[in-house]
């Protein structure tokens, strides 16, 4: 019986002379083997980057919280009215005497059937007096919003309606879309960032130590318009029968007041378009 004590490798060489085809072909395999990658990667624009531009498709959802107001004038007595609402009892409260509650139906879509919700409807219809007739109307949608490709965040934002007309309206129908202003880079390292956590647009625990001008919507708009990431104005008007508007989402609609109707209707719809590098609405 015996073991190995030593090993030495056998090698077997190969020589050609410097005119001939071998030595040719080793010059550039040799060159390709050490330049070829380095290039490959200097020309993928992602050698040694710091910063780069990245599309990417949220994912979009309604919080179920939302802030009204609808402005017009009394026939009777010709000054102006201001009814209030929100889906917070303690704002109503706050706003008992302009407190008009409405009927208000929500709708989550999926056009595609990918699990990714492709857009967002809101039905508002608000009772009215006989004397009362509506000409403008502002209202503020919170939305949960989530970044899941290179960058994670999820974060609230805010989503904001703006109509004004100097002919009473019955009827209003805006659509638009969602889209996400972006300050300053985003980190993609590590998982799942919050970083509005400890200071949401409208809280769900409202306290009686609260005041009207902290939940307003202008309170609202200015927060989220100081945050790295939010929506900037997103309805955008394409024609109004009645006059032109200012808002934010896109095409918009109004209808003259009957006086035989007693309420003012509003039909949003907010769609979430698919980001530049994507097909058939998924994520680039």
């Amino acid at each position: 019986m015996s073991i190995e004590v030593h090993r030495e490798p056998l090698y077997r060489r190969y020589y050609a002379s410097y005119t001939s085809g071998a030595f040719c072909y080793a010059i550039c395999f040799g060159f390709l083997l050490i330049f070829l990658p380095l290039m490959i990667a200097y020309n993928s624009s992602s050698f040694w980057i710091k910063q780069n531009v990245l599309y990417t498709q949220p994912s979009v959802a309604y919080r179920y919280q939302a802030v009204v107001e609808i402005f017009g004038t009394d026939t009777t007595t010709s000054y102006p009215i201001a009814l209030y609402y929100s889906t917070s009892s303690l704002l109503n409260q706050m706003h008992a005497n302009t407190l008009r509650v409405p009927l208000l139906q929500t709708a989550e879509i999926d056009d595609n059937n990918d699990g990714v919700v492709d857009r967002m409807e809101v039905i508002l219809n608000v009772p009215l007096k006989p004397s009362e007739q509506v000409t403008g109307i502002s209202a503020v949608f919170l939305h949960d919003v989530k970044l899941v490709d290179r960058a994670r965040y999820i974060f609230d934002a805010a989503s904001h309606v703006s109509f004004e007309s100097s002919t009473p309206i019955s009827q209003l129908r805006v659509e638009g879309d969602v889209k996400i202003r972006q300050s300053w880079p985003l980190s993609v390292m590590g998982g799942y960032k919050v970083p509005y956590s400890g200071d949401p647009l409208l809280s769900t625990t409202l306290t009686t130590a609260v005041s009207e001008s902290e939940t307003s919507q202008y309170a609202i708009l200015s927060k989220g318009a100081a945050r790295n990431c939010a929506f900037p104005s997103l309805f955008l008007p394409l024609k109004s029968d009645t006059a032109h508007s200012l808002l934010p989402l896109s095409p918009l609609f109004s209808t003259p007041l009957i006086n035989s109707i007693c309420h003012v209707s509003a039909h949003v719809r907010a769609r979430r378009p698919p980001s530049p590098g994507s097909r058939s609405g998924l994520p680039a």
